[in-house]
């Protein structure tokens, strides 16, 4: 009996996963109405949940077709996805919208074992994936754009590392603070002069302009 259980939840992931890889709205829908578990999948590990591995691709159509599953909904309020993490770090604003339309980020750390989404704001990792739409919807989220774990950059600091005029203003808007520094004792002005060296400068100064504004 468990082994045949097994059997089956296993041919019906492979099913699905197929439909996500292919970005599969309709066979999506048609598995869910046939009684077929769109997720969580506990114990299979997130590259085995459907909603994790259709953000990681951006395949909007999948995500929204999963999202019509209360569970993978729960699943993602109840800080147990990555989901979200996915979105922002892989930079795919289209598929974030889609998820924002079903859940909040309503906490910027997720209980994640990967190492890359336990030590970043989901805000971070948007600024690193330099996608300005993707880091504007995060902050539209109301999150807490100062937020920064010891020894980490902060989002401004990526910015302006990245010499990213648009991504440091929409970030200064909503009031990311120039002053604040990191445990080494560096401000996001520091690391936009580290970078200096491989930017125009006419960039560098239009930077520099936009910071002394703000302080």
């Amino acid at each position: 009996g468990l082994v045949g259980s097994e059997m089956c939840i296993s041919d019906s992931l492979c099913v699905l996963l197929d439909a996500v890889h292919l970005n599969d709205e309709d066979s999506i829908d048609v598995l869910r109405t046939r009684g077929v578990r769109l997720g969580p999948f506990t114990g299979w590990g997130d590259d085995y949940e459907p909603i994790a591995g259709a953000c990681r691709l951006g395949h909007t159509a999948a995500a929204r077709a999963i999202l019509r599953d209360p569970s993978v909904v729960q699943h993602i309020v109840g800080r147990k996805s990555d989901a979200i993490s996915w979105c922002c770090i892989e930079g795919h604003a289209e598929t974030l919208m889609a998820l924002l339309e079903s859940v909040h980020i309503s906490h910027t750390h997720s209980n994640s074992t990967d190492s890359r989404f336990g030590i970043l704001t989901q805000l971070q990792l948007a600024v690193v994936a330099k996608d300005l739409k993707t880091v504007e919807l995060v902050l539209e989220q109301g999150v807490d754009v100062n937020e920064c774990q010891a020894g980490r950059k902060s989002a401004l600091a990526i910015a302006a590392s990245n010499h990213s005029y648009e991504m440091c203003s929409a970030l200064l808007a909503r009031g990311a603070s120039v002053r604040a520094s990191n445990a080494d004792g560096l401000t996001a002005m520091q690391y936009l002069l580290r970078a200096s060296k491989d930017e125009a400068s006419a960039d560098t100064a239009a930077l520099v302009q936009l910071f002394l504004t703000e302080r």
